[in-house]
């Protein structure tokens, strides 16, 4: 669901993704006209003012969807160990200001939404950059993945803060609580 609820989305095969608009249950579908994109699995997540929509994609890069036009607005790639660009999460910062995407080989990279350049790109994992939480506040960020990290950053400098460890699994999802107090996590153990 986008953060107020007007919109609901599913990954599809075929490189499609449905959108409804939960008022009236009416439905369309995003796809690509590129057969290079959406090759993989599709992570979603909306902008904070749910007008746009970003798919990460496990085999290629990154789109931005507007919802109200329905057209793709911009395109990003994102650095892969076998050399093309492969996304494996995506999450927009509170402000619509920027945006940050996990890849395959432990990438992570973050992007000014105003004038589209990329600010920031370290490698922070050892493997895949599965999760990303950024908290509501926007003064920090987190990024978890198959290396059993969950590493938490300070927003504005992009300096790692502190290291969690704890779990025994590859690490799914983060997610700040409303308050930002507390970092809930989901993994393969649990």
């Amino acid at each position: 669901f986008s953060p107020d609820g007007h919109w609901l989305t599913a990954s599809l095969e075929g490189r499609r993704i449905r959108v409804w608009n939960t008022s009236t249950w009416e439905s369309f579908t995003l796809k690509s006209s590129d057969d290079s994109t959406f090759a993989g699995n599709r992570r979603i997540s909306f902008s904070p003012d749910s007008r746009s929509l970003v798919l990460g994609d496990t085999g290629h890069g990154i789109e931005t969807w507007d919802l109200s036009s329905r057209k793709l607005v911009s395109t990003k790639e994102m650095i892969s160990d076998r050399g093309a660009p492969g996304c494996a999460t995506v999450a927009i910062a509170p402000g619509n200001d920027w945006m940050l995407a996990g890849g395959w080989n432990g990438y992570m990279a973050a992007w000014d939404l105003h004038s589209g350049e990329r600010v920031w790109l370290e490698k922070a994992h050892r493997s895949r950059v599965w999760g990303l939480a950024i908290s509501h506040d926007g003064k920090r960020f987190a990024s978890a993945g198959f290396d059993q990290m969950i590493h938490v950053w300070d927003s504005t400098t992009r300096k790692k803060i502190m290291t969690l460890q704890g779990h025994l699994n590859e690490i799914w999802s983060l997610e700040f609580s409303p308050d930002d107090r507390y970092l809930l996590t989901s993994s393969k153990d649990g």
